[in-house]
Parts: C-alpha cells; structure tokens; sequence
C-alpha cells in the first residue's frame, strides 16, 4: 500500500493568479487564446470553450500568466468560489482565479479530484462572511491536499477519468441532438420546410393546420410555495425544484418539502420545466423526483406529445426574456396573458405523425443521455472521497 503524505498546494506545483488586459481595448480580445472567467467553469472538468478570448495583442499585455495545456484552475472569490476546470490548451484565466501548473511529482487529473474534494471546504468560507469572500494567491498556496506516490495518483485518476470522459461525451451527444431536434422543429413547424409540403398556404398556414394560443391544450402548472409544505420527517422528504436546482440539480443544500403534496406537483424524470420568473429557462429535468416550486411552470399536455410542447415554449423563450428583462422595477418575469398571445402552428395528423417518427426518438436519447449521465456523477461522486482517502486501494 503507497504512503499518503500532505502537501501544501505551493508544493503541488506553481500557482498562478490570473489577470483581464485593458477591456476598453477591444485590440486585447480575439479568437486565439481562451480567457477563462468563473462563467466558464460549468461544472464540466475540461474547458473547451470560453465565453471570450484574447487576441495576440491582449496575450502579451498578460503574457506572464499565459497557462499552458493540463493546468488546474479554481475559482477563488465570491459565490463561484470552488469551481475547478482543467485547461484544453494555452489559457489565459481573469484574477478570480488561482491556478496549478503541476510539477513531475504530481498527476495533473489527481490532482484535479484532490481539488474537486478540497472544493466544499472553499466553498465554504464564503459562507463565513457578509462581504464578498476571496482566497488570495498566499492563502490558496497553503491550502493542503492528501496525495500517495505518482504511479497510484495516475491509478486513482484513470478511475475517475474515465467516468467523467463517458460523462462529457454523452453531453456532448446531447449538444448534437438538441441542435438537430431544434433545426428539424423549426423547418417543419416555423418554415414549412417538411417533407411532402406543395408550397400551398391557407391563411398563411398549409391545408388542414391551424393556429391557437400555446397554453389553449398545454398546461402551464405553477408550482407552490413549498415553505408551507415542510417534510413530516427528516427522512422522508422531497427535495424542492427551484431555478438553481435546474442549473445545477439537487445538491444537499437544496430546500426539503412534504412528500404529502398532490401528485401533479411532484416532478419526474423526462418532466419539461419553465422557469417564468427571475432567470427564465426551459429544461427536460433528469434529475430525480423533486417538489415544484413557484417561479416554476410544469408544462404537460393530453393533447400534444413532448417534443411539440417542450420545442414551442423553446421557441418563445426568448421573447419571454425579452419581456422580463423590460420589467425594471421588479424581479423580471412573464404573464399568464403572456402565454396566451403565444400562437402556435398545429399541423394536420398526419403531419403530426410523420413528425412524431422523427422528434421523439431524438427526445428520447436526449432524455436517456440525460440520465446515464445523473447515473455516471453519482457513481464518480459515491467513489472520489474514498479513492482519494486511500480507503479504496488501486491496483498499480
């Protein structure tokens, strides 16, 4: 069995804090070098793209912290504070974020999990403090993690990668579907563009379709508010769905509710959520069964199957937001009536059918993907504190 020793991470190798060139000089960004910020840090462990990048001009301005490909980087100030992400190749990162360029004694994906364990222990310190919390180059230096000679550390972190390469490429899978069941939707239903199509109108629409409000045979359920519907027991609860949890799913500081509450509140697996309030969103939810709160519309029809709801309340998504980001005064958000001047294009049954042959298998991946993938981060959740505690051994 290898010998675990500590390390301080200034030991694991040479940390460096990132740094914005000039941004009132648009000469600074550019398509060359990836400029990673805690927006970029979605809680996937390669980054592969970034919201903006540097030019070659705005490299040299910051060409000391230029990071070379496998550095670990890790998000040291306010609510981002823990978020860790391994580079792709030469990056530059903002001064939110301190980063490890390994040394040879150290396993750069290792040494990645170590940091992903160390994670809620940064987290939360900004839990300790009404100002804004920031761990600084000398504090984050000191930090230590648990680490046993280099052949098991590489053991250890085949395990791992392994799971999260599966874990990337089914959401990179979904990226693919996603964009083809969109582009399929919106040729037939928006453009009709489909199959069989004489080019004949009616009214602006071909024969036998018609137009009615989105919500006239779609149900638009609001969810409740579940601080008056808390758990009988500690043991027996529902975790409540809000807006965070569909960006991140259920975590152990998501809100608990009572398990009493009627069915068509209880969320599913496959279920489509629209977040009508504050940040809008929709979303097919994969991640367990959960409560609906307010803020959140359950959308369902006996009419319709899945993907026609889900891709036209897609479609109006951003004129949704469009609306809420008008609204001042207030938390940003849309109407009832909202919906209801929503018109949507209905196409003859057997255009539906056709339809149908095509979008729900793609749906259906999309939904399967979805959850191999909740089943892949639990498994690599279950097994990272116990392979990097040396509680589970590795054959080296």
């Amino acid at each position: 069995m290898s010998e675990w020793k500590t390390y301080k991470l200034g030991e694991v190798g040479k940390i460096v804090t990132g740094k914005t060139p000039p941004t009132k000089d648009q000469e600074n960004f550019g398509n060359e070098y990836p400029f990673i910020t805690p927006v970029d840090m979605n809680g996937q462990k390669n980054v592969y793209t970034t919201a903006r990048k540097l030019s070659e001009i705005g490299k040299q301005k910051v060409k000391n912290i230029l990071l070379p490909k496998d550095t670990i980087c890790v998000s040291c100030i306010g609510s981002d504070l823990g978020k860790v992400v391994k580079t792709t190749e030469p990056s530059i990162t903002n001064q939110q974020i301190n980063s490890i360029i390994c040394n040879d004694y150290f396993d750069v994906d290792f040494v990645y999990y170590a940091l992903n364990l160390l994670s809620p222990t940064l987290k939360n310190i900004g839990h300790q403090s009404t100002a804004v919390p920031i761990i600084n180059k000398t504090d984050f230096s000191r930090f230590e993690i648990q680490a046993p000679d280099l052949a098991t550390q590489t053991a250890i972190a085949q395990i791992l990668t392994s799971l999260d390469d599966k874990i990337e490429l089914n959401l990179q899978m979904n990226q693919t579907l996603e964009a083809m069941a969109q582009a399929i939707y919106k040729e037939w239903f928006v453009n009709f563009n489909f199959p069989g199509f004489d080019g004949e109108l009616v009214d602006g629409l071909p024969k036998g379709w018609r137009k009615e409000p989105i919500d006239a045979k779609i149900e638009f359920l609001n969810g409740l508010a579940l601080q008056k519907y808390p758990p009988i027991n500690e043991d027996e609860y529902l975790p409540v769905i809000k807006i965070r949890e569909l960006r991140q799913g259920v975590t152990n500081s998501s809100d608990k509710a009572s398990t009493q509450i009627s069915e068509k509140y209880i969320i599913e697996n496959g279920d489509i959520l629209f977040s009508w309030s504050g940040s809008l969103e929709v979303v097919m939810w994969c991640n367990g069964q959960g409560a609906l709160n307010q803020h959140l519309f359950k959308v369902s029809s006996e009419n319709y199957p899945k993907w026609f709801y889900y891709y036209w309340t897609k479609h109006f998504l951003p004129i949704y937001q469009s609306i809420a980001s008008d609204k001042a005064t207030t938390m940003g958000h849309i109407q009832r009536r909202h919906l209801t001047e929503s018109v949507i294009n209905v196409p003859d049954l057997e255009t539906f059918n056709e339809a149908n042959k095509v979008l729900k298998p793609l749906l259906d991946k999309l939904q399967n993907n979805s959850l191999q993938i909740q089943t892949l981060t639990q498994t690599r959740d279950t097994l990272l504190p116990k392979l990097m505690s040396g509680q589970l051994e590795v054959a080296v």
